[in-house]
Parts: C-alpha cells; structure tokens; sequence
C-alpha cells in the first residue's frame, strides 16, 4: 500500500512538474492576470486591498496592496491626488509596484531572477509583492520523480539477488 501510494505522489509531482513547464513556455508570450474583489481596508472610508496573481515573463505572481478608492461611494478623508489604475499585467512587476513615493522597500533577490520578494509599508496596511519563477516550481516538482528513480536504479544493482536458489559449488573429486 505505502509503494502504491509513494508511485501515485511521484507520478502526481512528474504531472505538475509537466504542467509547470507547459506555464513557464506560455508565460514567456501570454500574461494570464487574474484580479481578486476588492475588500475594505478596517474601518477606513474609501481604502480597499486588492490582490492579484498572475503568470507573467516566466514567473508566477502574487501582489497585495491598498489604496484609495472613490469609486466605491466613500468620502475623501484628506486632500488626495487620484493616480490612474495601472493595467493590471504591468502591476506584476517590481518596479511599477513600489514607486519611490510609497517609500523604501525591503527586498529579496536569489540569483537568476527564481525567486524575488519586496515589500513596503503604507499608511494603511503592506504592499507586497512575491515572484517565484516556472523553473524554479519545474525542479521542485520533477526532483521527487528523479529521487525516486535513482534510488530504483541504485537498490537494483546494490542488492542482486539471483532469480533462482543457486548450490554452493561442491568441490571436484579428486582422481587417484
């Protein structure tokens, strides 16, 4: 029961590992955004939080931020400038994220762009952002498979048993 259940994982991780690849080629030329309801930020009048996830330039995605929104039907509680929305696939990214005017943000790169991480404070709430990239969830998912195959590969030649009981060799008699 437990090799069954052990093959039917491996095969699950090889099937994802499958897929991430397929969405690592397709995110090279395709922007799949999708965009979460807005929710109210607390009890603040007019601030929402907006969450995004996305499959963008090799990487997936997730973005949270809040802002004011005067759409919605709130009061403005001090003097604001409204910015246009941005589209959202250009949301996905860094640089159009964290702007200069919502301060420093604590950042974090691995090398190769596989992984990065950057957030900020706000006045209501963290604007954060978080990329992982397609190569990086490829290997994820394809190492269980590769594991498993070199552990098979390794116990097979490691402990060969033969296919039928052999004799000890009886030593020959000897002539006079």
């Amino acid at each position: 029961m437990k090799r069954r259940l052990f093959a039917v994982l491996v095969l699950l991780s090889l099937v994802l590992s499958v897929a991430s690849a397929g969405m690592w080629v397709r995110s090279t030329y395709a922007e799949d955004v999708w965009e979460f309801d807005p929710r109210p930020v607390g009890h603040t009048p007019g601030y929402y939080r907006y969450r995004m996830a996305g499959s963008v330039d090799g990487r997936v995605v997730w973005v949270e931020y809040a802002e004011l929104n005067l759409s919605r039907g709130a009061a403005i509680p001090g003097p604001y400038v409204l910015r246009v929305p941005s589209a959202p696939a250009a949301m996905l990214n860094t640089p159009t994220l964290f702007r200069p005017k919502y301060g420093k943000a604590t950042k974090f790169e691995l090398p190769a762009g596989l992984l990065e991480w950057a957030s900020a404070e706000q006045d209501f709430g963290r604007r954060w952002f978080l990329a992982v990239s397609w190569r990086l969830l490829v290997v994820l998912f394809a190492l269980p498979a590769v594991l498993w195959v070199i552990r098979r590969i390794w116990l097979r030649h490691r402990h060969r048993v033969p296919a039928f009981p052999v004799l000890p060799v009886s030593p020959r008699p000897r002539r006079l």
